[in-house]
């Protein structure tokens, strides 16, 4: 199966170490790539030393070569006063990053063909993913949702992405609840991921690296199930 990762670095909540669970995926034997909007230019992370093809998406205000003209958003500013947050993005930036970032899926869906997109937010990727036709699931990590409540802007992208997902994964139940009562999400789209029995918290070591090679293999059979319900078989 080809899996894209739709994702924004560095994200706010980081449920794992970056890399770690792409490689993780790699040696599933599915085949990956990634998509990144990111603060600066990846410079060879160690962690990520598998071959996973990946693209950038530079977010910069200093940066020349940056495809935005302006700072990495995030949901909040929280340690950092400086920080642009999506809410404060003005109209024009807002539709500028999703031109931006529509143009680069697009193009990257038809070199690579992946069967399902895996998108780290419920945000703006989720939204261009449902654009593009492919199947996609999305992992809801809370922050998206506070500020889609408060900014009328992001509200119905959330709405739209999250009722066309194939899941919506969630680390735990608050998350759960949130999407229900806020949202009013269908409870069959939720799903617990990673459970209990894979979380990181409180691993180290080899049981780490077991948990993430369980978060992997738990992620890439959502994936699967997802695909097969869309075509009925994992296509060529």
């Amino acid at each position: 199966m080809r899996i894209l990762l739709a994702q924004q670095c560095p994200i706010d909540r980081p449920w794992l170490p970056p890399g770690k669970l792409e490689n993780a995926l790699l040696q599933t034997g599915h085949t990956l790539c990634c998509l990144k909007v990111v603060s600066e230019r990846e410079q060879g992370n160690p962690a990520s030393s598998m071959a996973i093809p990946k693209r950038e998406i530079l977010c910069s205000a200093d940066d020349l070569t940056a495809e935005l003209p302006f700072g990495l958003p995030g949901f909040t500013a929280e340690n950092d006063e400086n920080r642009r947050t999506y809410d404060s993005l003005t109209d024009h930036e807002l539709a500028e990053y999703r031109a931006v970032l529509r143009d680069a899926l697009d193009e990257l869906i038809n070199e690579f063909d992946p069967h399902i997109v895996v998108v780290q937010y419920l945000w703006v990727f989720a939204h261009l993913a449902l654009e593009s036709g492919v199947p996609y699931v999305v992992q809801v990590h809370g922050p998206e949702l506070a500020t889609a409540a408060k900014d009328p802007r992001y509200r119905p992208l959330v709405e739209q992405a999250g009722e066309n997902a194939g899941r919506l994964l969630v680390a735990g139940d608050e998350i759960r609840q949130q999407l229900l009562r806020d949202f009013e999400f269908s409870p069959a789209l939720i799903t617990q991921w990673p459970t209990a029995e894979t979380a990181i918290v409180d691993k180290s070591g080899a049981a780490e690296a077991a948990a993430i090679t369980r978060q992997a293999e738990e992620l890439v059979g959502i994936c699967t199930a997802v695909v097969r319900q869309r075509f009925g078989q994992i296509p060529d």
